[in-house]
């Protein structure tokens, strides 16, 4: 597969498939290869080899796909290329952020029917902000104000050196988190070119 890194990660990563345009988690055994990795970073296109009985996703994260070994990198988009890629995918205005309104969802109620992540292109800019728990960003989407944490490494260097909060035109990669105390929680592990 060829896949286009949204917000690479220890063993995963969200991804656009380039052969069909989807969005998807790609997942991997980070020492499964005597390669040294290569440090990956959002907007890399990389190839990879998917395992071909993979056991099913879990349902907070259905998209999944299994790689036999990490991808390799080999080359990257930017610009109107990457944008072209970006806007069909952008979340529907009427419809809640991943389906459902306020932050999380119980883990037990989830069936793997609905997608894990989304791409919102929020109404202006979006606000990054340090909290006591983190990075939060602020934004407004379907006529309402959202804050979700934001686990993006540059947009927390951004306002790390501006030492307080960062405006930005932005759109938002927004996912469910991991089951956490019995709930799976939106959160923003990307912020992407506007």
């Amino acid at each position: 597969m060829r896949l286009l890194l949204l917000a690479p990660g220890e063993g995963e990563a969200a991804c656009i498939d380039l052969d069909n345009g989807g969005l998807l988690w790609a997942v991997w055994d980070p020492d499964s290869s005597n390669v040294v990795p290569i440090r990956l970073r959002p907007l890399d296109v990389v190839t990879a080899r998917t395992v071909v009985n993979p056991p099913p996703p879990d349902p907070s994260r259905p998209e999944t796909v299994e790689l036999i070994d990490p991808p390799v990198a080999v080359g990257r988009l930017r610009g109107r290329r990457a944008q072209r890629l970006l806007t069909p995918l952008h979340h529907p205005e009427k419809d809640q952020l991943l389906g459902f309104a306020g932050p999380a969802v119980p883990y037990w109620t989830l069936a793997g029917d609905h997608p894990s992540m989304t791409i919102v292109n929020p109404y202006g800019d979006v606000v990054l902000m340090p909290t006591a728990d983190g990075l939060t960003v602020r934004f407004r989407f379907r006529g309402m104000v959202h804050e979700l944490p934001c686990t993006d490494a540059s947009a927390a260097a951004a306002v790390t050196a501006k030492n307080g909060p960062v405006k930005a035109k932005r759109r938002l990669l927004v996912t469910l988190s991991a089951p956490y105390l019995g709930h799976c929680y939106k959160i923003v592990p990307a912020l992407l070119p506007g």
